[in-house]
């Protein structure tokens, strides 16, 4: 009894031993990270461009591409206008006046209850039978989807047969028909004009400035996209890579790719950005001093964008540069003395 009283004093004194070790280091951290940042004024925040050399990141100013924070972090984001970081082992976050929250100062909770992602309910849909010649769709007053034709019916998941939208107060729909082909409908099931299912793909481009027509990405029968309008008008014709809507897109900018060339394409201003070049593009970023819609082309104009480059240095497996680029091609790479 005595040994087992003696055992427990022990695992005591060492778990408290460790506890006490374990607070100490997350102190330590967080003064680092605390005086990394408290040279940078606040707002100046939206200057700092992220770099990453072997793997760890840091921070240079865009104006003179000095380095500020030099590269030893394991992760470091742009301002817009706060920003996560990532420090051996522990994820900050720095706000727009300067005050930096650690998650590890957040009591931990344990929870037995999963989040459950809501989704739209669509157990109400009807799928309408076309033997009486019925080839539309119905909308209720809230526009939601009610009913569609069978024609049309392809999977038991309703957004892959069906994608409604409103254009100047009328609906209609991109369907995809038995044969595998899109086409677009009115309500009625009218086929819009140029649309008569004969693409592998139609999606709406709905960044584009032009509100008197309707603009559409299409892909015909190769693996090319081109820009189609319903007044039959083309742009692009089997000159885009890949689509630029399911592609990775930021203030209407998509950054498009195929296996040999990349480029940025303006959805907003219906014209290439950047043009489809050999040189790697990464994924879009931006700084900004207020919270900004990443899905409204207006407020591309409160926005500083820049896209990555990167390529691996150095022997090691996960040893990586990182340098960005803004949409004038101007490259943000840290001078090294």
């Amino acid at each position: 009894m005595k040994k087992i009283f003696r055992l427990f004093i022990v695992t005591l004194i060492t778990i408290n031993s460790y506890s006490q070790s374990s607070e100490k280091e997350f102190q330590k951290i967080k003064n680092e990270i605390t005086k990394d940042f408290s040279t940078i004024k606040s707002d100046s925040f939206n200057e700092l461009i992220p770099f990453e050399i072997n793997s760890k990141w840091g921070y240079l100013n865009s104006k003179t591409k000095e380095i500020i924070i030099p590269p030893k972090y394991g992760k470091l984001n742009f301002f817009n206008p706060t920003m996560e970081g990532y420090y051996k082992g522990e994820s900050f976050t720095v706000r727009k006046n300067g005050v930096i929250n650690f998650e590890g100062d957040k009591p931990e909770k344990e929870s037995y209850i999963m989040e459950v992602d809501e989704s739209e309910d669509t157990s109400n849909i009807k799928i309408i039978s076309s033997s009486d010649g019925y080839k539309g769709f119905k909308i209720d007053e809230n526009g939601n989807l009610l009913n569609y034709s069978d024609i049309y019916y392809n999977s038991e998941e309703h957004s892959w047969n069906i994608r409604p939208f409103q254009f100047k107060g009328k609906y209609f729909a991109i369907v995809k028909n038995k044969n595998g082909k899109y086409g677009v409908i009115d309500k009625s099931g009218k086929t819009l004009k140029g649309f008569n299912f004969k693409y592998k793909e139609i999606s709406l481009n709905k960044f584009a400035k032009d509100k008197e027509k309707l603009w559409f990405f299409v892909q015909e029968n190769n693996d090319m996209w081109s820009l189609k309008s319903n007044k039959n008008k083309t742009k692009f014709k089997n000159k885009l890579m890949a689509n630029p809507i399911t592609s990775s897109h930021l203030f209407g900018f998509s950054s498009i790719e195929n296996k040999d060339k990349q480029g940025i394409f303006d959805c907003y201003n219906l014209k290439w950005k950047i043009k489809p070049q050999k040189e790697k593009i990464g994924g879009l970023y931006y700084s900004s001093d207020t919270k900004l819609d990443k899905n409204n082309p207006l407020d591309r104009k409160k926005a500083k964008i820049y896209y990555s480059f990167s390529y691996k240095d150095g022997f090691e497996e996960y040893s990586y540069t990182t340098y960005f680029i803004n949409l004038k091609k101007e490259k943000f790479k840290p001078k090294v003395k």
